[in-house]
């Protein structure tokens, strides 16, 4: 009777260490399963943070252009009107502006701040910001996806702007920046944009003409709010660059922008205002104006290569 007792727990002994191996078997296996997973699962997640990384901005812009735009309205269509006449005046400029833009940049990116004067010597004289940078892209992809951020009133996130087009062509925006003159907040610049942008048809590229009116308020914490009007005409271009990388050619495209800057003389209140580039103008809204634009180049470019990693 005892060795059938034993006989019978020999054989459940080993039938519990079969059991006991089939199971370390399973997980083992279902170890290494989970492994795999979750290293699916960080690629995955990896992937999916690049690609939201590359579009942030513009669903961003989709945001300002969509939220936002309630705080302004296009209501003063006096103002476009006059805009988009001004800039369909200068049609005749888009060959001069094609000359200048085909240029080859000597360097990956150039900035230059000038102060002109035009032909009219008793114009106020005009602040001329030019910016033109290489890029590793194909022109006309560059020149859709620049005017569709300009379409959207611009990727920066930090503004008021409601959009409105007028065609396929033509935009028309009212914008509001606000502007920090000092660490402390205490001291604010904000400006008010009514701007017109319009696209030209170009053998080189695409070629949009600018026209704009900027209202500046500088509210200072301890002084009255000064007030000045300034006007600003400019352009964008976006031509192919013949680009040689160790014999081989490569693909690549300039981008240029450039835009002139005058105090208005004309509808000044009389009080608290500056008719020339001096005092408030040059020690204020020129510094602020360059900042906000060159906001506007960063938020471009980085767009642009965050796009271009998230299709390669």
């Amino acid at each position: 009777m005892w060795k059938s007792v034993a006989a019978i727990a020999r054989r459940e002994c080993k039938a519990a260490q079969a059991e006991n191996g089939r199971l370390k078997n399973e997980l083992h296996m279902y170890a290494q399963a989970s492994e795999k997973l979750q290293a699916q699962l960080i690629h995955a997640n990896a992937r999916q943070q690049h690609w939201m990384d590359g579009t942030f901005a513009f669903v961003n812009a989709i945001r300002v252009g969509m939220i936002m735009s309630r705080h302004l309205q296009l209501e003063n269509t006096r103002i476009f009107d006059s805009l988009e006449s001004k800039v369909n005046e200068r049609f005749h400029e888009v060959d001069t502006i094609v000359r200048e833009a085909v240029r080859p940049l000597q360097q990956g990116a150039t900035e230059h701040v000038q102060i002109c004067r035009g032909h009219d010597l008793d114009a106020a004289a005009a602040v001329e910001f030019k910016h033109a940078r290489l890029l590793p892209f194909e022109r006309d992809s560059t020149a859709s996806t620049l005017w569709e951020i300009i379409a959207l009133g611009g990727l920066l996130t930090d503004h008021e702007v409601h959009v409105a087009s007028r065609s396929s062509d033509t935009v028309r925006m009212a914008s509001r920046f606000t502007v920090p003159l000092d660490r402390a907040h205490s001291s604010l610049v904000s400006v008010d944009v009514h701007a017109v942008a319009k696209r030209f048809p170009s053998a080189i590229g695409m070629v949009v003409m600018m026209e704009s009116r900027s209202e500046w308020s500088i509210h200072y914490s301890s002084a009255p709010t000064w007030k000045q009007t300034t006007e600003e005409t400019g352009w964008v271009v976006v031509n192919e660059y013949p680009l040689q990388v160790y014999g081989d050619s490569q693909r690549a495209c300039q981008l240029r922008t450039a835009m002139k800057l005058r105090p208005n003389t004309s509808d000044g209140d009389g009080s608290n205002t500056c008719s020339g580039i001096t005092g408030c103008v040059g020690d204020i809204v020129i510094p602020s104006f360059r900042e906000i634009l060159s906001s506007h180049h960063q938020s471009v470019e980085n767009f642009l290569l965050n796009s271009s990693k998230t299709t390669t």
